[in-house]
């Protein structure tokens, strides 16, 4: 994901929020720090809201536009073209940009659905934004976002078998019990292996643009 950003949006300030890994994250992103990257490392134990998180991260971002991205995320290479357009003071009319995005569980060139999964990711550094919703977190920003097609998030999947798949979905029932208030569904917890299933049986192809 690094690497990604250095090669396509070429960032002049990289927030990075870990909240208590167990693998070898902290010794990859302190090698990328020796090597000039400008990252801001921010070590917090992974509260029970994911937007509690990304707010922490949100505090210490100091440029003027934030492009969200997760460790298991990439954007298609055309982001490239959309950051150097707003460098050049295009798009100021927005307040930020709406993305679909390709769930990359099958392969690089397929997705397990239409793309229609839509995100605010990139936007201004306005006062008083935050990220709202323990989980299927949102930041809270309204104004005048365009939706295009020009760039689309690609997500990876990192969870390997259906044991791990079934952990995420009894962490994911708690949070949605704690906010069914506000008309989030809750699920069964075997409902990530049960989509993944569905979806395997009919692929779509990734658009051209997005990869």
């Amino acid at each position: 994901m690094i690497d990604f950003l250095a090669e396509h949006v070429k960032p002049d300030q990289i927030v990075i929020a870990d909240g208590g890994s167990k693998d070898d994250t902290i010794q990859v992103i302190e090698f990328y720090i020796k090597r000039g990257f400008p990252i801001t490392l921010v070590q917090n134990p992974m509260p029970d809201s994911f937007a509690e998180q990304r707010n922490l991260a949100l505090s210490y971002c100091t440029g003027d536009w934030i492009l969200q991205i997760d460790a298991d995320e990439t954007y298609s290479k055309s982001i490239k073209e959309l950051i150097e357009e707003i460098r050049a003071g295009q798009h100021n009319e927005y307040d930020g940009f709406i993305f679909g995005t390709a769930q990359l569980i099958i392969d690089e060139n397929h997705m397990c659905d239409d793309g229609g999964d839509l995100h605010k990711r990139l936007f201004k550094n306005k006062p008083g934004i935050k990220f709202i919703g323990d989980i299927h977190e949102r930041i809270n920003l309204e104004g005048n976002f365009l939706q295009t097609l020009r760039v689309g998030l690609r997500h990876y999947s990192m969870l390997k078998n259906d044991e791990e798949l079934k952990v995420k979905g009894k962490r994911y029932m708690q949070w949605q019990e704690r906010s069914c208030s506000a008309g989030i569904p809750i699920h069964n917890e075997n409902h990530f292996i049960e989509a993944i299933k569905r979806y395997n049986k009919v692929p779509y192809d990734v658009p051209k643009e997005w990869q």
